[in-house]
């Protein structure tokens, strides 16, 4: 037998015996002791609600004020020519009654004859005033608007600004007017 075969050999005779070794080491390992019983942890009693501080209670109702604004200014602030006036019929729910009626009649205007396209994003949003007992309110909101117009898509950014007013209809803040400046 030559010196290569006996070499190979030998290395297959040590691995089968290391293979061997793994195996019932492996199998012959002790079983986990079963875990120990537990038993009933009494229940602390739970701890009583905080009332909430009025600071809490003011930027609760600032922020559902701010959710409706800057949904519907991003929504009413974008369009397309393609769309048949969705952003409008998007925000109606947003909108008081008399409010949702100005938006509908603004859905009859025609489409522009060439591509066009806004894209509004909002920046910052400043409550201006807010009375809760009275249910109205006025906010500031500054916007990014991408506007493209033509076959090219010619792209001009502008910032601008919108005014909202906003009236509660059973307890929940719909816009009341929106004002371009």
């Amino acid at each position: 037998m030559s010196k290569r075969k006996k070499i190979g050999l030998l290395a297959l005779l040590v691995l089968s015996v290391l293979f061997v070794l793994l195996f019932l080491a492996f199998r012959t390992a002790p079983a986990p002791a079963p875990a120990p019983a537990e038993q009933p942890v009494a229940e602390a009693p739970a701890p009583a609600p905080l009332a909430p501080t009025p600071a809490q209670i003011e930027r609760d109702q600032t922020a559902a004020l701010q959710t409706v604004a800057k949904t519907f200014v991003e929504r009413y602030g974008s369009f397309s020519s393609e769309s048949n006036y969705a952003n409008i019929g998007d925000v109606l729910p947003l909108a008081t009654v008399a409010f949702a009626d100005v938006l509908r009649k603004q859905m009859q205007a025609g489409t522009p004859k060439e591509p066009y396209g806004v894209t509004t994003r909002v920046l910052v949003m400043k409550v201006d005033a807010r009375n809760e007992t009275a249910g109205t309110a006025k906010m500031t909101i500054t916007t990014q608007r991408e506007e493209r117009k033509g076959m090219l898509a010619l792209e001009i950014v502008r910032y601008q600004t919108i005014v909202l007013t906003f009236a509660k209809e059973k307890d929940v803040w719909k816009v009341a007017s929106a004002t371009w400046q």
